[in-house]
């Protein structure tokens, strides 16, 4: 059951219609950056009942919204969280806030090089959407750096990737023609 003991919301699986578990309402609720007043109260009610912490962790890792999940856990002083999921989402936080700090760099670094090189580019998704998107862009986690060049480019930004450090990954398929993976 959803909220308030009605039904819980629906999601397609696989071809079949199924109602969303706890852990998920709870994730829907909360993969929000700023609570709302009414999704603050949906949150409180859904923990105030039995929590399966575990799933709810593992959910919340799954899905990218750990770090979010924490921020809004702290401020709900009402809500009783067990110590050690407040810690494993607090480790999960400060890993993101590390992880897309050095991405952040790294995207400065990229984008020198390319304006060195002459290169026009635009950064796509991950840290500049975030920047776009969140009160506090570090909580939304990003895994690679995505940019967008001209076709005609293509070659010369395969050379500066180069020059910065970068090599073409040949081990797994690129995906279309447009798409090629650096590391």
């Amino acid at each position: 059951t959803g909220p308030g003991g009605g039904p819980a919301h629906p999601v397609h699986r696989l071809g079949m219609i199924t109602p969303l578990d706890r852990a998920d309402l709870v994730l829907v609720t909360a993969a929000h950056p700023v609570l709302s007043p009414k999704r603050q109260a949906q949150l409180t009610a859904l923990l105030a009942d039995t929590v399966d912490w575990p799933g709810l962790m593992e959910h919340a890792q799954r899905h990218g919204v750990a770090p979010i999940l924490h921020g809004h856990l702290r401020a709900m002083p009402t809500v009783t969280v067990p110590r050690d999921v407040t810690d494993t989402l607090g480790a999960l936080a400060r890993a993101c806030v590390s992880s897309n700090l050095r991405l952040r760099h790294e995207l400065g670094r990229l984008l020198a090089g390319f304006t060195q090189a002459g290169i026009a580019v635009m950064p796509l998704k991950g840290p500049v959407l975030a920047d776009q998107l969140y009160l506090t862009p570090s909580l939304r986690p990003s895994r690679d750096l995505d940019v967008l060049v001209r076709a005609h480019d293509a070659d010369a930004a395969g050379d500066t990737l180069a020059a910065l450090g970068y090599a073409r990954r040949r081990d797994e398929e690129q995906g279309a023609d447009y798409h090629t993976i650096f590391t």
